[in-house]
């Protein structure tokens, strides 16, 4: 009995699949409208709306010095202070560490 409900379940599922594929062509003209359609994009005005680029400003032109003579060559600037804020790392405090007590050691 169990074999013969299992079987017709099957069958079941599958009709409902093909009437599903069948069926699916005959959605012509069907237009969903509303503003929950919008929100989700599947309404007409909400796909019309997506096909226009977006209203992007022109970008600000660069800014030049007053007096371009006046820059300094490249290279020439000192580099900054590589005092950057890292991260620790454990093994190199530890090397810090131990340097400065022996300097400490040595000047005692």
């Amino acid at each position: 009995m169990a074999h013969l409900q299992m079987r017709l379940a099957g069958w079941l599922a599958g009709g409902a699949v093909a009437a599903t594929l069948l069926l699916s062509g005959c959605a012509d003209g069907v237009e969903f409208n509303g503003k929950v359609f919008d929100w989700m994009g599947i309404s007409p005005a909400a796909q019309e709306a997506r096909r226009f680029e977006p209203k992007i400003a022109e970008r600000t032109p660069l800014v030049v010095p007053p007096n371009v003579n006046r820059l300094p060559d490249p290279g020439t600037e000192r580099p900054p202070d590589m005092q950057m804020a890292w991260p620790d790392d454990p093994e190199q405090r530890k090397v810090r560490e131990a340097q400065e007590r022996e300097r400490l050691h040595l000047v005692y």
